[in-house]
């Protein structure tokens, strides 16, 4: 399993490296500092594109 640190590199590069990802938003537990860590958490991420059909039909350049 990636740590939470790898998960955030993941996420955050893929937004770098496709030009139409405007904003990342994280969302969920994990945003909330009031909830208590729990490792089996997931990541709610929220990608703001300029085309999202543009974004689908890249997504094979970017491996999970």
């Amino acid at each position: 399993m990636r740590s939470e640190s790898e998960m955030f590199e993941l996420i955050l590069r893929f937004a770098r490296e496709d030009g139409d990802v405007r904003v990342v938003v994280l969302n969920g537990s994990r945003a909330n500092a009031s909830v208590k860590k729990d490792p089996s958490q997931d990541f709610d991420v929220v990608y703001l594109v300029r085309s999202v059909a543009i974004l689908v039909r890249n997504m094979d350049r970017h491996p999970g």
